[in-house]
């Protein structure tokens, strides 16, 4: 005979779930609380409960920087892409959320604790959520092309910014999609994709304009134009057109050569 589940047979079967699974007091006087939330590899979540001393009489919940270890034990740097670090403010902001100096907390609890299994439910969310932006290496499929440059390069370790505007030779503003330094040089990066055919010639000649417009002579940056091979769409001309340029490579299938111009 089938057992009839409704909303209170569930209740009853939740009621028991621990949201903390282990409690253990730290040396610095506060406790570590195990919960049942899990990092993407399955292991444990652990939350820190730390008494203020302003306002006194209340706690803060932290993860005391582990979740951002983490993705650096997996070579995620949270803060190097604009992409990133949008992804962990929008994590924040809806789970009402504080991010300061790669720690993740909610502050103040008060002393009777009344509000801690939210705050627990929150934290932890987050953290697995923040964790969970180890997919970005994995999974590319979502990126648009500059993006996917760009998560290439602040995974390389390199300062860059985005978005570039520069003075051309003609006195007008010409904006690349990045600046990135390496350890001689900087160079300029364009990058160039389309999946159709009839929009590759026009898509590389805009590429062109911009390095034919800031080629100056006091100019000393490296110019480098990756176009997206993952459609073959380019003709060999407009490729050519653009080397006598820039350093025309392919990405991601010339991944590490682009790697060896940035970093020069």
């Amino acid at each position: 005979m089938t057992m009839q589940v409704d909303c209170q047979v569930v209740s009853r079967v939740v009621q028991g779930f621990p949201l903390v699974v282990d409690c253990a007091p730290t040396r610095r006087g506060g406790l570590c609380l195990t919960t049942p939330f899990k990092y993407p590899e399955g292991s444990s979540v652990e939350l820190f409960l730390v008494p203020e001393a302003d306002p006194l009489d209340s706690y803060v919940l932290t993860d005391l920087g582990q979740t951002t270890s983490w993705l650096m034990d997996v070579h995620v740097k949270s803060w190097t892409s604009k992409r990133r670090r949008e992804a962990i403010e929008g994590i924040c902001a809806a789970l009402d959320v504080e991010h300061a100096g790669g720690e993740y907390r909610i502050r103040p609890l008060a002393a009777d604790l009344a509000n801690l299994p939210d705050a627990i439910v929150r934290l932890g969310q987050a953290c697995i959520r923040a964790a969970d932006l180890i997919f970005t290496q994995r999974l590319r499929a979502g990126l648009t092309f500059r993006e996917d440059v760009e998560e290439f390069v602040a995974d390389a370790d390199l300062p860059y910014q985005t978005e570039v505007s520069l003075k051309g030779r003609f006195g007008n503003i010409v904006t690349v999609d990045m600046r990135v330094c390496g350890r001689t040089k900087a160079t300029l990066v364009q990058a160039v994709s389309t999946g159709s055919a009839a929009a590759a010639h026009p898509v590389t000649n805009e590429a062109f304009r911009k390095w034919y417009d800031l080629r100056t002579a006091d100019r000393d940056e490296l110019f480098l134009t990756a176009y997206d091979d993952r459609n073959d769409v380019f003709k060999i001309e407009d490729l050519d057109r653009l080397r006598e340029y820039s350093t025309v490579l392919a990405f991601p299938g010339e991944a590490e050569a682009i790697r060896e111009v940035l970093t020069a």
